[in-house]
Formats: C-alpha cells, sequence, structure tokens
C-alpha cells in the first residue's frame, strides 16, 4: 500500500493531512441535516424526530465537540463514548416506533440494555487506562443497528405498502445505516491490532473511508429529513 501511494506522488504525510480534514468536514455535514430536522420539527413522526436528535446530538453537537476536543484539548474519549451510546439509543428508540412486531421490538430492548451495560464499562475502562477501549460495545452497536435495519426491510417485504420507497423516510435511514455501520465496523475492530502493528497510513485512509461513509449517512437522513416534512408527499408507517 505505502509502496503504491508513493508511486502515484501520495505523500504519507498527504494521507495524513487528507483524512484528518476530510473528518472534520464529516463531522460538520451533520448541521445540514440538523437544521432541516429543527426547521420542520412539527411536521415529523415521533421515529423521524428520533432521527432529528441523531443527527443534532451525537452528529453535530457531540460530532464537533470530539473534533474539538482532539486538536484542541488532545483528548476526546468520554465524548467519543457518549457518540457510540446516544447513536444507537436514538436509532433505537426510532425503529421502536417504526417496527410494528412487539416480538422484534422485546428483543432489541434486552440488546440495547446490554450494549449500555457493555458501553459503561468500556468507557470506565478507556478513561482509566487514557486509551479508547470499545471494540465490545462497537460490535454490539453495529449489530443493534444493521439488526434494526433488516427487520424493517423485512416489515416492508411482509406488509408490502403502497408506497414509493426512495420517498419512505425510514426507509432511507435504513440504507444509510446499513452502509455505515457495516463499512465502519472492520475500522474499529482493526484499529487496535493496526496501531500496535504501526500501520499508521493504512488505518488513516480506513478513517478517510469511514469519514465518506458517514457524510453518506447524512445524505440519506437530509433525504428522509426531506420527504417527512413534505406533508402532501410522506406516508405515515405509525
Amino acid at each position: 500500500m505505502n509502496h503504491s501511494l508513493l508511486y502515484l506522488g501520495i505523500s504519507t504525510d498527504f494521507i495524513l493531512r487528507f483524512s484528518k480534514l476530510l473528518g472534520v468536514a464529516a463531522s460538520f455535514t451533520s448541521l445540514i441535516p440538523a437544521w432541516y430536522g429543527i426547521r420542520r420539527w412539527q411536521q415529523l413522526t415521533p421515529a423521524i424526530r428520533y432521527i432529528a436528535w441523531f443527527v443534532i446530538v451525537p452528529g453535530a453537537v457531540l460530532g464537533i465537540g470530539a473534533e474539538v476536543g482532539r486538536w484542541v484539548f488532545r483528548y476526546n474519549l468520554v465524548i467519543l463514548s457518549a457518540v457510540t451510546l446516544c447513536e444507537t439509543v436514538l436509532l433505537a428508540g426510532a425503529y421502536a416506533r417504526a417496527l410494528h412486531s412487539p416480538r422484534i421490538r422485546w428483543w432489541f430492548k434486552r440488546a440495547v440494555g446490554l450494549f449500555l451495560l457493555v458501553a459503561c464499562v468500556e468507557t470506565g475502562l478507556s478513561v482509566h487506562f487514557s486509551r479508547p477501549i470499545n471494540n465490545y460495545s462497537h460490535f454490539l452497536q453495529t449489530f443493534i443497528c444493521i439488526g434494526l435495519a433488516f427487520a424493517y426491510f423485512e416489515q416492508l417485504l411482509r406488509e408490502l405498502p403502497n408506497i414509493h420507497l426512495e420517498r419512505d423516510p425510514m426507509f432511507l435511514v435504513s440504507v444509510g445505516v446499513c452502509l455505515y455501520y457495516t463499512g465502519s465496523i472492520t475500522i474499529f475492530m482493526l484499529e487496535p491490532y493496526m496501531q500496535k502493528q504501526h500501520t499508521t497510513l493504512q488505518l488513516w485512509i480506513m478513517f478517510i473511508i469511514q469519514s465518506a461513509l458517514y457524510m453518506l449517512l447524512n445524505g440519506f437522513i437530509m433525504l428522509a429529513l426531506h420527504y417527512e416534512g413534505h406533508v402532501a408527499q410522506r406516508q405515515r408507517l405509525l
């Protein structure tokens, strides 16, 4: 990988700078759907209000706060843990109102409870050792978020509602969730190993991919808020 990049005339320093810049830009993309959600708040269904909170709190407030902590205070472990926790809880709240099956909601409530327990333990360990310890919480987060999205897809296939999927807010959110969390879990799981092996360049390249996926997620959420905000076009599934 290093030799290929050098052959193309791309230096390691350029990759590092570009990765940092894209990470900051990705965090600020949350401001667009956050503003849109606040502006159309009264028109949003309960499920989509949770999605609006998703881009407002862990996206805009905590996400930008994590970047400030990273570059100004050189410390953001607690904020990053809060981002993971808030993302999972808010997405679970949205799907709890979009999914119709009590059995599915019952199972995912237990999964979220287990996630909260694991996330709190790993946050305490991260603070104690002053380094990220969040492999299990990220794994559970990915399992829960992708599982909820797939459960919504299965519900659409089972009920076959007369709607345009490209304009269904929760369908758009589910597509974004699947793309982002399936692409990010590999990064979260390999990060400790790659740091130990001192493969810094490959790690920063993976962060570039993650930032691009996060921007894509915000794009899908923006579309969801856009279609949900148009009363004449939206379809209430609740």
